[in-house]
């Protein structure tokens, strides 16, 4: 494996390297003049741990391969300050944008970095779809820093805007948390949902900063202000750990008022299908009509791939067992 990854960052790549690509090829013409690593390998390779073993996984063996790689030792391997613990492709996937003026900024130390992002799916109820995101993220709301989003359909009006001050409020009352409060909105209106809500929080740093597009799994950094405390920087960091977050919340729907949520992409498969003995019998039936017509809405939003990879096996001769193959 160290020998591929010297390949690729060479450019002399063999079948086998070539074979493994999963995405475009570095500059054949350009040799680089720093090399990084980053991820947990990057910080094996830079603090080698005694137990090669120590997470279970190859990780610190890889490291050490590269490290002791005549080839390797021979570029310029450099350790930036700041990096992803996240060895995925799409860890260095960045977007760099300027919030807008109307952001508020009150006691809050910056810059802050690598901050992951709770994503409501409930607008209804934002103070538990705050916390399910949290949790899925395997956040705990009272002791860990993290920015709450709000919802992207939320109307630029004073009573959403009220709306939004009382969740924020119960959330805040519900699960105390040492760190500041920190609040993203695509929608223009930071400045006033600070004055609305610094005094119903009156000694709580806060951040409310608007015009800044995220989605579930994202990470994010404040940059110190700029242009006198109206605008900071917020680097988006999307990792391919969102991307598989977000594939996975697809397979939750509304329908009617109700959510439905399916474990896996062969549940949806099975409970989309129209109801059969041998459904009930496997213990893959929808529980309800309204359970088999959101299998299907959520069916509707799968691709080729999704399907062709999740396949379902047909119906025995007797027409009485349903087996999902896996």
């Amino acid at each position: 494996m160290a020998d591929l990854i010297v390949e690729v960052i060479t450019g002399a790549l063999s079948p086998l390297a070539q074979s493994l690509m999963q995405t475009g090829l570095l500059p054949a013409d350009i040799t680089p003049e720093v090399i990084t690593l980053s991820g947990g390998v990057g910080e094996c390779y830079r603090n080698q741990p005694a137990d090669p073993f120590c997470f279970s996984d190859i990780g610190p063996l890889l490291a050490t391969a590269l490290h002791e790689h005549p080839r390797l030792r021979e570029m310029n391997v450099q350790f930036p300050a700041q990096t992803v613990r996240a060895t995925v492709i799409g860890a260095g996937a960045h977007t760099l944008s300027l919030s807008g003026s109307t952001i508020w900024l009150e006691d809050v130390q910056l810059p802050l970095r690598n901050l992951p992002v709770a994503i409501p799916q409930d607008d209804a109820d934002l103070v538990n779809a705050w916390r399910q995101a949290l949790l899925q993220l395997d956040l705990d709301p009272q002791t860990d820093a993290y920015v709450l989003a709000l919802p992207a359909t939320l109307p630029v009006r004073y009573a959403a805007l009220l709306t939004v001050i009382n969740a924020l409020t119960a959330f805040v009352a519900r699960y105390p948390n040492p760190h500041p409060l920190l609040v993203v909105a695509e929608q223009d209106f930071g400045k006033a949902l600070g004055m609305l809500l610094r005094p119903q929080l009156p000694q709580l740093p806060l951040a409310v900063i608007d015009e800044v597009v995220v989605r579930a799994g994202d990470y994010i950094d404040i940059g110190t202000p700029l242009f006198g405390g109206s605008v900071v920087p917020v680097t988006v960091k999307i990792t391919r750990i969102s991307f598989l977050r977000e594939r996975l919340m697809k397979l939750k729907t509304t329908l009617f008022g109700n959510v439905y949520q399916f474990k896996d992409v062969k549940e949806v498969l099975a409970k989309a299908n129209e109801l059969r003995s041998g459904d009930v019998l496997a213990g893959v039936a929808a529980a309800s009509s309204q359970e088999r017509v959101a299998a299907k809405q959520v069916l509707s939003e799968m691709t080729v791939a999704d399907i062709r990879n999740n396949p379902v096996i047909a119906y025995e001769e007797d027409c009485v067992t349903r087996l999902i193959s896996g």
